[in-house]
């Protein structure tokens, strides 16, 4: 399933399940028996399972940043539990590059960063997708009520270091940049379940994969 995500300071928020789907898959002996598969999350078995048509897909919201000084522009989502987060971004320049770091459950604070990954500019690019994605698996979400995103426009002496020197270490950074460009964002949740012999949807096993997106859900079972 994948759905909207809402924003955290939204106490209304619900998640729309309308547009799920489902798919059944089982394996027989030559006995018309059926057969337990188990495989592992280094080998998994792959679903892709298509959602419905008639999904609409939200627009990306322009965040009006241009001029102003910040360390970062923090975005913060809530999750729910069993769901991964994908995180979508399109800067209105492409020649700029941009850092993202996250963190879970936190007062946005620079200290306490979980992870992070660079955007870098599209300006040599032959493809017209420009939107970049990223996302964290619901194994990585578990037991998270929040997180925050933090958005910086890089410096060119910072694209060097993040874009053309891959830097594998993120540096304290305490000084602030002027944006210099708006830049647009979506976010959404997805996950996998499977109906269990108790007739409840359970998650276990089902890490959501890198292939989902607004049109369909990538399932990477360990069991079937």
């Amino acid at each position: 399933m994948i759905e909207p995500i809402p924003f955290v300071n939204d106490i209304d928020a619900q998640l729309f399940i309308n547009f799920s789907r489902s798919v059944s898959i089982s394996i027989l002996n030559k006995y018309n028996q059926e057969i337990s598969i188990k495989t592992s999350y280094q080998d998994p078995i792959e679903i892709i399972i298509p959602r419905d048509i008639n999904l609409i897909v939200s627009l990306m919201l322009e965040q009006n940043v241009t001029d102003q000084s910040m360390i970062f522009n923090y975005h913060q989502y809530q999750l729910q539990m069993n769901y991964s987060i994908h995180f979508e971004f399109q800067s209105l320049n492409s020649n700029l590059s941009y850092l993202l770091v996250y963190q879970f459950d936190r007062v946005s604070s620079k200290s306490h960063i979980n992870g992070w990954t660079t955007f870098c500019s599209t300006k040599n690019k032959t493809t017209i997708d420009d939107i970049f994605q990223f996302y964290l698996d619901n194994n990585q979400t578990s037991n998270r009520r929040t997180i925050t995103f933090g958005i910086r426009e890089l410096t060119s002496k910072e694209t060097e270091e993040y874009c053309q020197n891959q830097i594998f270490n993120l540096p304290i950074i305490n000084t602030k940049i002027i944006f210099t460009s708006n830049y647009k964002l979506r976010s959404y949740l997805a996950s996998c379940f499977y109906l269990h012999s108790n007739n409840k949807w359970q998650s276990d096993g089902l890490p959501v994969g890198p292939q989902t997106n607004h049109y369909q859900t990538h399932c990477l079972s360990t069991h079937l």
